[in-house]
């Protein structure tokens, strides 16, 4: 499509497409009812009776089709709106659960604050039991140790 200046014009989207052939499509109907009205009351008393058998039956079978439709939109809607409520009740979650994971961290910070003493302590009587079970057993003058891993004094 061309515009004014010799260009192109973007094509419509899907959105836009639908939307001008709803307004079409009203237009239409609109015209097609003030036609069918006017007729109708136009109509000679001869042919009313079978016009009015003739709309009857298409009535019944428009109704076939549309109240169906009618129900399958409903439903489509009820369900937009749980899915709406659903994703609304899941981002509630898992802000909850943000915050959980925060306070988690915040809390485990904490503990690993006040834990760090005491596994450093722990850490340092390690390391001393290993500096003295060393020197003990390297300056025992050929002391021997029994199966508890106590020295003996030698035999005389």
């Amino acid at each position: 499509m061309a515009d004014r200046a010799g260009g192109v014009d973007p094509l419509p989207s899907w959105g836009d497409i639908a939307r001008r052939l709803r307004a079409l499509n009203e237009q239409m109907s609109a015209a097609a009812r003030a036609f069918a009205v006017t007729a109708a009351k136009e109509t000679p008393t001869a042919l009313s009776q079978p016009m009015a058998r003739y709309a009857q039956q298409l009535l019944a079978a428009t109704t076939a089709i549309t109240d169906p439709l009618r129900r399958l939109l409903d439903e489509n809607a009820r369900l937009a709106e749980r899915v709406g409520q659903w994703a609304e009740q899941h981002r509630e979650m898992a802000d909850q659960m943000a915050r959980w994971a925060e306070q988690q961290r915040l809390l485990t910070d904490q503990m690993s604050d006040l834990a760090r003493p005491f596994l450093q302590q722990t850490e340092m009587l390690q390391e001393l039991h290993t500096i003295w079970r060393d020197t003990g057993e390297t300056s025992s003058e050929g002391g021997q140790q029994d199966s508890s891993g106590s020295s003996r004094p030698p035999p005389r």
